[in-house]
């Protein structure tokens, strides 16, 4: 991650490997799936409310 954090820094690099951004990216590797598969069944719902709140980008 450090080696591929040089070529594309990703931003939570800034210090290099430590524990705090291995512990995002773990996190988000575990809570990162079934939020994807939770926001794509409402994604028509959401969209929606994007719409009447005005952020139709």
């Amino acid at each position: 991650m450090n080696i591929l954090d040089k070529f594309f820094p990703v931003g939570n690099f800034s210090l290099g490997i430590g524990l705090k951004p291995g512990l995002v990216l773990l996190f988000l590797h575990w809570f990162g799936r079934p939020l994807f598969g939770l926001l794509i069944r409402f994604e028509p719902y959401l969209h929606r409310l994007y719409l009447k709140l005005g952020r139709n980008r």
